[in-house]
């Protein structure tokens, strides 16, 4: 009844007390009480309801708390809700970047990240993200432009390769009682080192060597310009003194290189096979080894200035080599004789001069093979840094000649 009536109770002073006709039951407590008085119909009676302020106040505080309980829960469920949403849309910017590196690993390469409102610390990071992807697209068509001039120059050198040893001689050569052998071991794609056997009449022939300086496509470009130069010239005047032809060759090469700084260094010997005799001249070149059947030494000849380092008026004088059967005569360039390994020793003359001895018996390109094979024997971690020529001319026994396989160049 208290409950029902407290919406119309009053703080009125309903100031009478209950102590006297009461206080049986609230003794020893007097209260002040707060009451509602109404009047019953028919009756000269009044109901009166009174109650002390404390037992009110406990019926306020509890329906206070219960308003209190319910907009706690109400606000917690609409802040976290908002709490909720807040977070979902502030994810959004990892996940698009996620993704864009998602798709950027699967290959597709064009993916971008989109900057977002939201995005705060995202943005930047999804901005570098693009410069990085833009910077290596642009790093990957330059490589794929230098892998493709690359690929085709590797074609081109390759194709240089095959023509420059089709005009190199075949391997083994018969010329009369003379068989020459040769190997040929370039150290780039295209080589500064050549080496030439040609005819100049039925009772002549030519053998030379040469060595550009540098490697690669110029050494190779500038060697073959003086190959062409001393076989026109010799052929044009096989007759004539071949010390006058080299100087011609010298001065018409210092005129094509002019300030270069090219030269290449020449072995030049003509063989009479009518009298088994040679005539050696060398522009710089490596000194060739003599083998007989007493002896073994290197020839001393008067060296001039290679092809293209000065245009001097000097004729270059040979040296005259009268051979036997079974005599041999070895040229070669500095690539064989600076072979080296670890340990700086050098393949030097006498190691060659040994193992030719050693292998007199043998095929003029056995002993060639058997030179080389010996070379890397000794040199086990060596490499040819350097372009390697030989050419070996060998007089042979009759016997050994009628079984040997050679072109005749008669």
């Amino acid at each position: 009844q208290a409950e029902a009536f407290q919406g119309g109770l009053q703080s009125i002073d309903f100031s009478f007390s209950l102590h006297d006709h009461l206080s049986w039951l609230f003794w020893p407590y007097t209260y002040q009480y707060v009451g509602l008085q109404e009047t019953l119909p028919g009756s000269s009676c009044s109901l009166v309801v009174a109650l002390p302020p404390p037992i009110l106040g406990i019926f306020h505080v509890k329906k206070l708390f219960l308003k209190y309980i319910f907009f706690f829960f109400l606000g917690g469920g609409v802040g976290f809700f908002m709490i909720f949403l807040l977070l979902k849309r502030l994810k959004r910017p990892l996940q698009h970047f996620s993704h864009v590196m998602k798709q950027v690993a699967e290959g597709n390469l064009q993916s971008r990240y989109i900057e977002d409102s939201w995005g705060g610390e995202f943005n930047i990071l999804g901005k570098h993200f693009n410069e990085m992807l833009s910077q290596m697209l642009e790093h990957m068509a330059e490589r794929q432009k230098v892998e493709m001039s690359q690929r085709l120059l590797s074609q081109e050198l390759l194709l240089g390769r095959k023509i420059q040893k089709t005009l190199l001689p075949p391997g083994v050569m018969q010329f009369g009682d003379v068989a020459i052998a040769s190997m040929f071991i370039p150290a780039k794609e295209l080589s500064g080192d050549f080496y030439d056997v040609f005819q100049l009449n039925e009772d002549l022939l030519a053998i030379c060597i040469g060595d550009g300086s540098d490697k690669g496509i110029s050494a190779c470009l500038y060697s073959l310009i003086v190959r062409a130069m001393l076989r026109h010239a010799l052929r044009e005047r096989p007759a004539e003194d071949y010390g006058e032809v080299l100087l011609r060759v010298n001065q018409l090469f210092c005129e094509d290189s002019q300030e270069s700084g090219n030269f290449v260094t020449l072995g030049l010997g003509i063989f009479d096979k009518r009298n088994c005799h040679m005539t050696f001249f060398s522009m710089g070149h490596c000194p060739p080894i003599f083998i007989t059947e007493k002896q073994t030494r290197q020839i001393s000849v008067v060296q001039e200035s290679a092809i293209g380092l000065e245009r001097g008026e000097k004729v270059p004088a040979g040296v005259s080599l009268q051979l036997a059967p079974g005599d041999m005569f070895f040229l070669y360039t500095d690539g064989l004789s600076e072979l080296d390994g670890s340990t700086g020793h050098f393949f030097n003359v006498e190691e060659m001069s040994k193992i030719l001895k050693r292998e007199k018996e043998k095929r003029p390109q056995e002993i060639v093979d058997a030179l080389c094979q010996e070379a890397l024997r000794i040199f086990p971690g060596a490499l040819f840094s350097d372009d390697v020529t030989m050419l070996l001319l060998k007089v042979q026994e009759s016997a050994l000649r009628a079984s040997s396989p050679v072109k005749d160049l008669d």
